[in-house]
């Protein structure tokens, strides 16, 4: 009994079991239908996010109104993804019906996914050096450019903006040092295909990436030496219509302006000047009392040029998009408007702009076609002569000129203001249109073709009107009495020009993926052609019969004309190879076979390679325990990459110029032709070589820092060698003639942690660069002696070149000490650079002690204007519905000119520097300003006294939003409301004296260039 007991308990145990066995099983193969809504810590839902069953080919999107449903089996994991935000897991179970997730924003993840040339990849497989910015960085900020967003955002990457003119205030971009001497800019890419950044709306970007090093940017050939810049616009997502407003009002003021000289002191130091240059003085001193008691301003003014003529402006921004779809098809609408008046009246940019994004979904996702509209109309508004003729007033003219003579007019300083208030105008309108049809079409599961082909045509049409105007001025006769009468006048014109430009590109690319146990690879081959013309023509008229701005009415006998018209054509085949070994070990190859029109016959075609390589450490088994260590990677890479960026189309044949010799024949001039240009035919790329090692690291899930190294060298490059006059040749041949080598260090390092209902970011940007030039094949050195800019071998390029400064001369007996002043016949000798030197007078080394400073012997190398090191950090916190970032931007090193107008005395009779009071004089000797004087041979001897450091630091955005709750606009059908205030270039610290440092550039002190703008910015975002 009892073993029938225990062998009866054995069998139901054994059946139990079995039974729950069988019913676990059962219920984990059981399906579950789940739905849920997906939304973010404010409560607004998430258009987008994947929703998908980890281990199988199952998953969903989120709707315009973040809900989801998924069909899974017990058991089975769902991942929730979404670009920016972190990822969750859940586990299914039998009573899972419902599920609402919050998912919280990871700063750090936004930049998970890469666009690179061709396609896109994740961070962590990236081989190559590759930036992005994010779009958040620069959405409300008032950048009316977008190279502007790139400034103090990505390593390695120095944007200068050198114009704050509306319409023309874009920023000049260097990647990596200068590597060539001709253009630098690099290549940007929307959508695919090159433009440029006038083309679309900072508020269409949905992702930009800077490919930096020959790795990452050999896949553009010929035309990434100087690096890539890829923007992708934002595509259409299905579910319901979405409505977005981005608006923004704007005040622009000046940035910086020196002070110059009022009236009293104005003609003291103009008088004093002309004592010590051995004149008599100007002005009488009961002349000057006037000024100093402020009698009649009228007869006695003291003017501020600078206030007269910068006025706070008005920039204001509005941006509307459509959002919306199927499945099958998806789309996005977006239109801007830009209306911007310039702190110079009379100069004004308005734009209108608009962009249609489709994406079609056939044959069960395997047909996909993406169709892009793009356009904008653009109209700006500037002065006659331009805004550099007022600018140069601004200085040049004294304080104590009358604009206007009442009763008269305007006085003859000040054509541009009597043609404007006259109707005159300089206007350009431009349009441009663009559109792109892509195709994909998954042929195997693993293969896929894409086909694209793109449109873009720009026409530019300029008019400049200029009235016929009466001018007055001054007269005094010669028995000391003055009368007002008229000035001589300049003939009134017309001039009409059309400029139409534009590109049709097309590209075919087929790639291949595959696995194997562990082993992953992918393939991408390719085809690319491109066609680009340029068609100019200007007609013009003098003597107007009357004032209307019409070329009929301008004398036919004053008529001109002109035009021009290029074509360059360029045809490219490429590929890529990636191999990665568990995600753990990366390889990618790439080369391009590049063509172009622009060289010679034999050598139009050039091969581009590259290969990279990294090391993904964290991976390894021995850094499993080390869990404060996300991401640990080594990359290394080495390219080749091209440029063709010169001026000319045709450089690589020879020019034949009709009307460059005619001829006479039968005793009449008969036009004949004669070759203006012999080419070198063996003239091709210019090839630039980089070398890169680069450290990914990311620990504790909120702290990620990148750091690189690279060499980039620069062979061939293109210069136009002089040949002898006798030729007869009107330009000088292309030749490939130049070497040049850019050595630095890129750092990044970037923090986000939230706790509570606390979040805190904060990132730092430092990049190093060291430029120099290796070779100049014969012709090193090249200097400029009327600049002072000197090309010279193992230096780097655009080194400040004149003589070296030890003080200012205290006295005559210092004079006679330090220089030779008599020769050995008991000669005068002007030893003082052609000139005879007086106390007060700048002190230069004598570098070869003969006594004699002159030219030949005594000048050096004074400054490299490339600056030491390029830095940015930005902070940024957030609590409940408030916002806070702040970032700031600037350089360290680097020197500029800062000679003639302004600060050399007097320069051409114009005003000067306030800071010219404190100059040297006997009564009050100094070491730091010079005498004044008027000499403008003096003026223009180049020396270190006028260099100055153009280091700065700037607060670029210093910007405070608030996020109304979702509680109280949800209650009017609004998704979301932010309101925001900001400021541009709030201040800039810095040691430079002149203009906006950043502006500065070599010739800092230009006087023809407009002033930077700081802006103070209130603006709003709606979402329906």
């Amino acid at each position: 009994m009892k073993h029938s007991y225990r062998t009866h308990l054995r069998l139901w145990l054994t059946a139990l079991a079995g039974l729950f066995l069988l019913a676990v099983h059962a219920q984990s193969g059981a399906e579950v239908r789940i739905q849920g809504k997906v939304t973010d810590k404010q409560h607004n839902p998430i258009t987008g996010v994947v929703v998908a069953v980890l281990g199988r080919q199952a998953g969903t999107t989120t709707g315009t109104d973040g809900t989801f449903t998924i069909t899974a089996r017990i058991g089975e994991t769902i991942e929730i993804s979404y670009l920016g935000y972190k990822k969750q897991q859940l586990k299914v179970t039998q009573a899972m019906t419902r599920a609402d997730i919050t998912l919280e924003e990871d700063a750090l993840a936004v930049q998970d996914v890469v666009v690179i040339g061709y396609g896109t990849t994740s961070k962590e497989k990236l081989t190559g050096a590759v930036s992005t910015v994010s779009t958040a960085d620069f959405k409300n900020r008032p950048i009316t450019d977008v190279s502007l967003a790139l400034q103090g955002k990505i390593t390695g990457v120095q944007v200068t903006q050198t114009s704050g003119q509306p319409g023309a205030d874009g920023g000049t971009i260097t990647v990596r040092g200068i590597g060539t001497l001709n253009d630098s800019s690099p290549l940007v890419i929307i959508d695919g295909f090159e433009s440029s950044f006038d083309k679309v709306d900072p508020k269409d970007i949905e992702s930009m990436s800077v490919l930096k090093d020959a790795a990452s940017a050999a896949i553009y050939g010929n035309k990434a030496a100087n690096g890539v810049i890829l923007i992708t616009t934002k595509k259409g997502r299905s579910g319901r219509l979405q409505v977005e407003y981005n608006g923004y009002v704007s005040v622009q003021q000046v940035t910086r302006y020196p002070d110059l000289l009022g009236s009293v002191d104005y003609m003291n130091l103009y008088n004093e000047a002309c004592l010590n240059s051995g004149q008599q003085p100007r002005y009488s001193q009961s002349y000057i009392e006037h000024f100093r008691k402020g009698d009649d301003p009228a007869l006695y003014p003291d003017r501020d040029w600078a206030d007269f003529y910068f006025k706070p402006a008005i920039l204001h921004n509005h941006y509307v998009k459509l959002n919306g779809g199927t499945d099958q098809l998806a789309y996005t609408l977006s239109m801007g408007y830009l209306g911007q008046d310039g702190i110079l009246e009379g100069t004004e940019y308005d734009k209108y702009n608009f962009r249609i994004n489709t994406t079609s979904s056939l044959f069960k996702d395997r047909l996909k076609i993406s169709a892009n509209v793009a356009g904008y109309s653009g109209v700006k508004n500037d002065l006659v002569d331009g805004t550099g003729n007022t600018l140069y007033r601004i200085v040049a003219m004294s304080p104590m000129v009358n604009a206007k003579m009442e009763g008269y007019g305007w006085t003859d300083w000040f054509y541009d203001d009597a043609v404007r208030e006259a109707g005159g105008f300089n206007k350009t309108k431009t349009g441009n249109f663009s559109g792109n049809l892509n195709l994909q079409l998954s042929l195997l599961k693993n293969l896929r073709l894409e086909g694209a082909v793109n449109y873009d045509r720009t026409t530019e049409t300029g008019q400049i009107y200029a009235p016929n105007v009466d001018l007055y001025k001054v007269f005094t006769g010669a028995d000391g009495t003055q009368t007002i009468g008229k000035s001589t006048s300049r003939e009134s014109s017309i001039t009409e020009s059309t400029y139409r430009y534009g590109n049709l590109s097309s590209y075919v690319t087929l790639s291949y993926w595959a696995t194997a146990g562990d082993h992953h690879f992918k393939v991408l081959a390719g085809w690319q052609q491109g066609q680009w013309d340029n068609k100019y023509y200007k007609a013009s008229r003098t003597r107007l019969t009357t004032n209307l701005p019409s070329l009929e009415v301008g004398d036919p006998s004053t008529q001109k004309n002109s035009s021009w018209e290029t074509e360059v054509k360029s045809m490219s085949l490429f590929g890529r190879f990636n191999y990665d070994y568990k995600e753990k070990y990366l390889v990618e190859a790439n080369i391009r076979y590049d063509g172009s029109s622009k060289f010679a016959e034999d050598h139009k075609w050039g091969v581009f390679p590259s290969f990279s390589a990294g090391w993904r450490i964290s991976q390894e088994a021995f850094m499993r325990n080390v869990r404060w260590i996300d991401e640990l990677k080594l990359r290394a890479s080495w390219g080749q990459l091209g440029n063709e960026k010169i001026w000319s189309s045709y450089a690589g044949i020879d020019i034949l110029s009709i009307g460059s010799c005619n001829y006479i024949w039968e005793n009449q001039q008969v036009t004949g032709a004669a070759t203006s240009y012999i080419a070198d035919k063996s003239l091709t790329w210019e090839t630039t070589t980089q070398y890169n090692i680069g450290l990914d690291l990311r620990l504790f899930g909120s702290l990620t820092f990148t750091g690189d190294f690279y060499v980039k060298e620069t062979d061939d490059i293109l210069m136009q060698l002089p040949v002898s006059g006798i030729f007869g040749f009107t330009e000088d041949p292309w030749k490939n003639a130049g070497r040049m080598r850019n050595t630095g260090c890129e750092f990044a390092l970037s923090y986000f942690k939230a706790f509570r209902k606390w979040e805190f970011s904060a990132g730092a940007n430092l990049s190093f660069n060291r430029n120099k030039i290796l070779d100049l094949k014969g012709q090193s050195p090249i200097l400029n002696s009327t600049t002072g800019i000197l090309l010279e071998e193992g230096r780097p390029i655009n080194t400040l070149y004149g003589y070296e400064v030890e003080g200012i001369y205290q006295s005559d007996e210092e004079i006679h000490n330090h220089l030779t002043t008599f020769d050995r016949n008991g000669n005068p000798v002007n030893s003082y650079s052609g000139l005879v030197a007086a106390p007060g007078d700048v002190r230069f080394k004598d570098q070869n002690g003969d006594g004699i400073i002159d030219m030949d012997h005594d000048r050096v190398a004074l400054g490299d204007p490339n600056p030491d090191f390029l830095f940015s950090f930005n902070l940024g916190a957030r609590w409940k519905g408030f916002d806070l970032t702040a970032f700031f931007q600037g350089v360290c090193g680097g020197e500029g000119w800062s000679t003639g107008e302004l600060v050399s005395p007097f320069f051409n009779g114009y005003n000067t520097a306030a800071w010219m009071t404190e100059r040297w004089t006997p009564e009050r000797p100094n070491n730091t300003y010079q005498r004044v004087y008027i000499d403008n041979q003096r003026a223009k001897i180049k020396s270190d006294y006028y260099v100055e450091d153009l280091s700065y630091m700037r607060m670029k955005n210093l910007e405070l939003g608030y996020t109304l709750p979702k509680s109280l606009v949800g209650k009017i059908g609004i998704s979301g409301v932010r309101v925001f205030v900001s400021a541009q270039n709030l201040f800039t610290l810095t040691r430079y004296k002149g203009f906006d440092p950043e502006r500065a550039g070599v010739n800092a002190t230009n006087i023809y260039d407009y002033p930077l703008v700081r802006t103070f910015t209130a603006g709003l975002n709606v979402t329906f």
